[in-house]
């Protein structure tokens, strides 16, 4: 392993590796400005890309997925999964800290709350798939056959991209799994009580108000029990008694229903897995089932045809990520009157009710607001959690360094140059571009109050979040990532002298 790196070298490295990324995604851009990719297009591959709904396309189904299985079932190994604890771990660390800082600025510059729940989200949910894994491969690629990222002598580039990939892919997924569950709670809008919740709470008040205000009068049955008869106490028969009737009907009853209620959540839970799970998610679960079945593995990789096509597959993923990733910075103006949250399929009170609230929101937040919930969300995501997490990892990975070992099959991560390079890269990434569809998820019926309601919470965040992305994805990231690749760079530097 090398144990000086030119820094010029390193620098021309990593000013190649950002403008390989910038030039797909400037060609993106002018092929969305040209309509050549349509919105249409371009919210079908981003769909696909990350929230993954079917339909799926040929993108989605094929090439994100070939690239992700030949990474990790091509050249990790069995004893090596074990070792990837340590990316769960980091990604709660990494999350908890990014959300806290979020939380803690939003609260000292006295922002709304849901402005801090939206800063919170920007700091959370980073870009952890497509930017982190291009700059990655780029930078393992363009570093020489002898760089600082080796971690021995013979370690080889295959094996660099392999761990890291496993790395990315591990905590991509569990990124995505929070988004789509915690995330997009965050970003949604205060379910507003409508006057149909009302008037049922109002109803079943008065129908218990008015069952405890009825005077008690004495029954036949009671009026029996104060004058007995002369045959003595004998107990009447189920039939004359309706209350043991309903005890033994209420019972059967509860039976039915519990079974039905275990049924209802299974099938319910089933479908919700169906609707989440996605090809890139089964196929890193295919791969690494490839991975702890040595057998399997072997039997794969001898297929030759099979190997050498998915590697073709998985080429193409990364570049076409890059051009999609720039489509998104185009946003051409609609074409019809139609404000920015209307849709065809509103109805016409819910449109009524949408302007209305539109107008409100619009006249009531001023861009001052916009402004420092932009400063706030990016501050957290760019500076803030970098300056925190950096001297943890740095003592963390300093703490529990051992010799490296070429007779090892794999490294623990925190002896792996590039789970250095990956969690640094993931620390200072820019924000997710997913969450221009989770902005746009609305959960509730479509008609109700609550779903307009929604629409308008959607409206400003929509148009915030597209400035987020725009300054943080061209004015801030080539900076940030210089930089953090330099103190990864000056880390290995420093643990190898």
């Amino acid at each position: 392993m090398s144990g000086k790196t030119n820094v010029w070298s390193i620098l021309k490295t990593v000013v190649g590796s950002i403008a390989q990324v910038s030039f797909l995604s400037i060609a993106g851009y002018i092929l969305a400005r040209k309509s050549i990719i349509t919105p249409r297009c371009r919210i079908g591959f981003n769909e696909a890309n990350n929230l993954m709904l079917p339909p799926y396309n040929l993108f989605s189904v094929f090439f994100t997925p070939a690239f992700v299985f030949t990474k990790i079932a091509f050249q990790l190994k069995a004893s090596q999964i074990v070792e990837l604890y340590v990316v769960i771990l980091s990604f709660g660390v990494v999350t908890i800290v990014s959300a806290a800082l979020a939380y803690l600025l939003g609260l000292l510059l006295r922002l709304s709350p849901s402005d801090r729940r939206f800063t919170m989200a920007v700091a959370m949910f980073m870009n952890s798939n497509s930017l982190p894994i291009a700059l990655t491969m780029s930078l393992l690629d363009n570093s020489g056959p002898k760089n600082i990222f080796q971690w021995s002598e013979d370690d080889t580039k295959l094996q660099q991209s392999a761990r890291s990939t496993a790395y990315l892919v591990l905590y991509s997924t569990l990124g995505l799994v929070l988004r789509w569950s915690y995330g997009v709670r965050l970003l949604s809008a205060p379910k507003p009580e409508d006057e149909q919740d009302k008037a049922q709470k109002q109803n079943k008040w008065r129908f218990w108000s008015s069952k405890k205000e009825i005077p008690s009068t004495p029954t036949s049955d009671e009026t029996h029990d104060k004058h007995p008869s002369e045959h003595g106490d004998e107990s009447p028969p189920v039939e004359d008694c309706p209350d043991l009737m309903m005890i033994h009907y209420g019972e059967d009853r509860i039976k039915s229903t519990l079974w039905k209620r275990v049924f209802t959540k299974t099938r319910n839970f089933l479908r919700a897995l169906n609707r989440f799970m996605n090809p890139t998610l089964y196929a890193s679960i295919a791969a690494f089932l490839v991975v702890v079945i040595p057998k399997v593995q072997a039997f794969i990789r001898s297929i030759k045809p099979l190997e050498g096509g998915l590697n073709f597959a998985a080429d193409v993923s990364v570049p076409l990520t890059m051009v999609v990733l720039g489509a998104y910075f185009h946003n051409p103006k609609p074409e019809s009157s139609q404000t920015q949250g209307e849709s065809d399929d509103c109805t016409e009170p819910e449109k009524k009710l949408l302007k209305e609230r539109s107008n409100k929101v619009i006249q009531a937040l001023g861009p001052p607001s916009e402004r420092n919930t932009m400063l706030v969300g990016i501050s957290a995501r760019h500076f803030l959690t970098p300056l925190t997490l950096i001297p943890i990892l740095y003592a963390v990975t300093g703490a529990f360094k051992t010799p490296s070992d070429s007779s090892q099959t794999f490294p623990d991560p925190l002896n792996d140059p590039c789970f250095l390079l990956v969690m640094l890269i993931l620390i200072g990434s820019p924000p997710a571009i997913t969450l221009v569809q989770m902005t746009n998820s609305n959960r509730f019926p479509i008609g109700s109050p609550a779903h307009a309601h929604q629409k308008v919470h959607s409206l400003r965040f929509q148009r915030l979040i597209s400035k987020t992305l725009l300054i943080a994805y061209v004015f801030v990231t080539p900076l940030t990532i210089i930089i953090l690749v330099f103190v990864a760079v000056l880390i290995l530097q420093q643990r190898n002298s």
